[in-house]
């Protein structure tokens, strides 16, 4: 009996040790991830964010006072902690902090979902750690972008689905069916909408699943009645504050439009490239779950249903013109469930003891580890500084032209289209709207509005030349020759030509300041 009892005390030591193993991993990726959000650079979206919080938290409308392309709730979200921080640096970092609050609900949510899914705790803590561990992830879930809270609502919206269907059901489900979880689904799904637009193919998702399950009877159609109408109610509220903003049609072009009918389009292949070199057993393991679920070897009905939606929303990726990384986020973090499966599979079937298993651990993070850690090390104080010496040197009334997003968070700009005017945006818009902004000339601009401070995006000011796009656009719609074209540009390159007398470079990268007002910023030092 003694002999019994100290091989199960053995083994309970060794489980614990594994679980221990796990939770320590999980806490240092965790600490990598916030070094990672103070630390590293700012992407070219999450200033483009920002500063749309704060032209809403300044009284402005969007789509209708200036350019916007995304749903906006992260910005009403913002604006509190602008208006507490100010407009200043510490605002910026204070944003990114708060965007990690939703980073944690994910990564609480994968969690959840894959207890629910395998009623194993090691399931789900190996899904933590494969999520933790994936570099796209953490790339993206660390910047401030709608793209985050969209994903953490969609995956609050497809527990309290699954949460809706109990596993052990037999004929007629809807008599035991939860029916406040499916009305907490349909209100979550409908917040990731408002989020961003892209939550569209999760709403689908949902959409076939019910129709299936009606089919069979297995619901009723108060199921999807109660959805329907749930998933409708923030979307009502947002209509009516479009058209109390008289900001319908602009939504209606900048939101769908634009993005349906814009020219210039990608393939993914580099960032699939990249992550598979980031984290080879992550593809391996998800991809080997994703082929044992549909192929019909394993009959749990909530994993098979996780790992259909992950192909689902992965393939939805590549419909997409402009299918960026921060794309991938929500198929990636339920793929993050089924390598978590399957890892425990390959477990069970080598009979691995807890030491093969820490083993195992350490291998399955060693390559992604690197990256993280070298992540750290992509500073943002430059970036940090520049902002600071602009508001330091401008008022909240003075415009600055930045054609690339880096330094005008919290100033006004020279145009309602003040960016995604390089890659082809603008010639989008003018084409859906008539031609809208077709003598939009950022040289006449800058000469018009004397802002103290421009960016050489845009302008080249070695040489003096600036295209306009919008001319260029003109050009195109109403059929003129090329020479009529050209005196167009030559025209904005001799202005262009002027503003190295009036702008000189600053110590900040492609920042130019005002000679009249940089001599007055030396003379108060």
């Amino acid at each position: 009996m003694k002999i019994v009892k100290e091989e199960k005390s053995t083994g309970q030591n060794r489980d614990e040790n594994y679980f221990k193993a796990l939770y320590i991993l999980i806490i240092v990726l965790s600490l990598l991830i916030l070094s990672i959000s103070l630390n590293r650079f700012f992407g070219h979206d999450e200033f483009e964010h920002i500063h749309s919080a704060w032209y809403i938290e300044q009284g402005y409308t969007p789509y209708v006072d200036f350019f916007q392309s995304h749903h906006p709730l992260l910005w009403f979200l913002m604006v509190p902690f602008i208006k507490l921080a100010g407009h200043s640096v510490s605002a910026i970092i204070i944003l990114r902090l708060f965007m990690l609050v939703f980073t944690g609900g994910i990564v609480i949510m994968v969690y959840r979902l894959a207890r629910l899914a395998t009623r194993s705790k090691e399931v789900a803590l190996l899904a933590v750690v494969f999520l933790l561990s994936l570099v796209l992830f953490v790339e993206k879930g660390v910047e401030i972008r709608p793209d985050v809270p969209q994903v953490f609502f969609g995956l609050l919206a497809l527990y309290f689905f699954l949460a809706s269907f109990p596993p052990d059901f037999r004929r007629p489900l809807f008599i035991r069916q939860k029916w406040r979880e499916i009305c907490l689904s349909a209100c979550c799904a409908s917040l990731s909408f408002l989020f961003l637009q892209k939550s569209i193919f999760l709403v689908a998702a949902f959409g076939i699943i019910l129709l299936f399950r009606l089919i069979k009877r297995e619901i009723t159609w108060k199921a999807v009645a109660l959805f329907a109408f749930y998933f409708s109610l923030p979307l009502l509220l947002f209509a009516g504050y479009l058209l109390v903003s008289h900001s319908f049609s602009d939504y209606l072009l900048t939101n769908w439009l634009f993005h349906l009918r814009h020219i210039k389009s990608f393939f993914p292949a580099s960032i699939l490239l990249n992550t598979l070199v980031q984290n080879p057993v992550f593809w391996i393991f998800s991809s080997g779950a994703v082929i044992l679920f549909l192929s019909g070897k394993n009959k749990n009905r909530e994993l098979r249903l996780i790992a259909g939606l992950a192909l689902f929303l992965f393939l939805s990726v590549f419909f997409m013109k402009h299918p960026y990384r921060q794309y991938f986020l929500l198929p990636l973090s339920l793929l993050s469930i089924t390598a978590a499966y399957f890892a425990k599979l390959l477990f069970f079937k080598f009979q691995c003891l807890s030491k093969r298993k820490i083993a195992a651990l350490l291998l399955f993070v060693l390559v992604p580890f690197f990256f993280l850690c070298s992540m750290v090390f992509q500073s943002n104080r430059g970036q940090l500084a520049r902002i600071r010496f602009v508001l330091e040197n401008t008022k909240i009334s003075d415009p600055v032209y930045d054609g690339d997003i880096q330094f005008n968070l919290f100033r006004p700009d020279l145009h309602y289209f003040w960016y995604s005017i390089r890659n082809g945006g603008m010639r989008t818009y003018n084409r859906i709207s008539g031609n809208k902004f077709a003598d939009y000339d950022v040289v006449e601009l800058i000469r018009r509005k004397k802002p103290k401070f421009i960016s050489n995006v845009g302008i080249n000011m070695s040489v003096g030349g600036a295209r306009n796009p919008g001319c260029q656009q003109a050009m195109l719609v109403s059929g003129k020759n090329s020479s009529q074209k050209n005196n167009i540009f030559t025209h904005s390159r001799i202005e262009g030509s002027k503003l190295n007398r009036i702008y000189k470079k600053t110590p900040h990268k492609n920042l130019y300041i005002n000679k009249k007002y940089s001599a007055q910023i030396d003379s108060e030092k």
